[in-house]
């Protein structure tokens, strides 16, 4: 089964994945969200989307989404996978 993890800004990332559940009616992959806070630190959000990484046993179906390239969010995933 996929892995789906989405890091995004504020609460994008849990309101893309309600908006999914609601469309196709049942979960078809195990997801997880990161929001990522502008009042919050890089380090400790950076720590949270590896502690979310670690916890998926087989990485060879994850998937990581993010809501923009090149902003914050983009930038941890990048960094902590």
């Amino acid at each position: 089964m996929v892995k789906l993890i989405l890091i995004a800004h504020n609460h994008i990332g849990q309101e893309i994945l309600k908006t999914a559940k609601e469309i196709i009616g049942k979960d078809t992959c195990d997801a997880f969200v990161l929001s990522i806070f502008h009042d919050r630190s890089y380090e400790e959000q950076l720590k949270q989307a590896k502690e979310i990484i670690n916890r998926i046993e087989d990485k060879q179906n994850l998937v990581i989404m993010t809501d923009l390239k090149g902003a914050t969010p983009y930038n941890i995933a990048a960094e902590a996978s």
